[in-house]
């Protein structure tokens, strides 16, 4: 067996990995503010893929808070980051929302105009409120 299929056979799937970033997301402190709850994510991200040396189009991460697309929403900025199969919220607050992403709902038209977004459409994945006891959605 080549040293290639052999690390390939001892890196977690990403299913795997999502689901140990996802309990330590979890698990972690409540955040006061999205620039903690990014760092929040990326740590997350960052303990699961680099335990596996885990380089380029293989390693899981998130954009740069800065970089990240944001909404208005209830009087407040939320930032969001579309992945392939999940959708990243992150309030002001440090709230997280993570869902099921549906190619039926057209993320960026509801951001712009302002609405609710379809949360009861979407499988939740993680639901984690921020320093005032409240989720991304709740007002």
């Amino acid at each position: 067996m080549e040293l290639n299929e052999l690390a390939k056979e001892t890196v977690p799937a990403k299913k795997e990995r999502l689901e140990k970033i996802l309990t330590l997301l979890a698990d972690g402190p409540t955040c006061s503010s999205a620039e903690e709850a990014h760092s929040l994510i990326h740590a997350s991200f960052e303990t699961v893929e680099n335990a596996h040396d885990l380089e380029g189009d293989n390693k899981m991460g998130i954009s740069d808070l800065e970089s990240m697309p944001t909404t208005s929403y209830e009087g407040r900025t939320l930032y969001f980051e579309e992945f392939t199969r999940h959708v990243l919220f992150m309030a002001e607050n440090g709230a997280i929302d993570i869902r099921i992403r549906d190619d039926k709902v057209n993320l960026k038209t509801i951001l712009k105009q302002q609405q609710a977004y379809p949360k009861e459409r979407l499988q939740s994945v993680l639901e984690k409120s921020g320093f005032d006891g409240k989720g991304v959605w709740d007002k």
